[in-house]
């Protein structure tokens, strides 16, 4: 599942099979439909249009239906649930600068893991759901760094001059 720009210039949620190599629109829109992240086996998280406004809705593969997602949380945040389904790693607009937080799955006991004008972005769980993985600009540029939740212990991942980002973990 991606998200790709259409004839109208606004972003869909696409769908790609690969054993039968077809390829197929989940949303259709002239609105924006992007950033899906898998909710579980028949949902996705996305954001798109609402009043004028964008936010986090939940997509059912199945029918093309979208929904509110996690009604009470705020509804412009983009959340990743963590493998276990107990916790989620979001980012949220925090007055001028995007951070990292942590909460129970209902939003609950939320953790903020980044602050300050470096501010963080794009929490990946590792696959053991014990460490999260994001974006920051500590240093002056573009850097991943680590956040392990059972210590609060953090480190930088990558240290160099370019833009590191989009990081993801293999399964071992």
């Amino acid at each position: 599942v991606y998200h790709s720009t259409d004839s109208f210039g606004a972003f869909n949620i696409w769908a790609y099979d690969l054993a039968a190599d077809s390829t197929w629109p989940l949303t259709r829109d002239t609105l924006w439909h992007y950033h899906p992240i898998r909710w579980n086996d028949t949902t996705l998280a996305i954001m798109g249009p609402l009043n004028d406004r964008t936010v986090r809705r939940a997509l059912n593969v199945q029918n093309g239906q979208t929904s509110p997602l996690l009604q009470g949380f705020n509804d412009e945040d983009m959340l990743w649930p963590s493998p276990n389904g107990l916790m989620l790693a979001g980012q949220a607009q925090v007055n001028d600068t995007t951070q990292v937080f942590v909460s129970r799955m209902d939003g609950k006991r939320q953790q903020w893991l980044t602050s300050g004008a470096a501010g963080g972005t794009e929490p990946q769980w590792s696959p053991d759901g014990l460490t999260l993985m994001y974006r920051s600009n500590k240093d002056g540029n573009p850097e991943l760094h680590l956040f392990q939740l059972t210590t609060a212990h953090q480190r930088r991942l990558t240290q160099n001059d370019s833009l590191d980002r989009y990081g993801v973990w293999h399964p071992n």
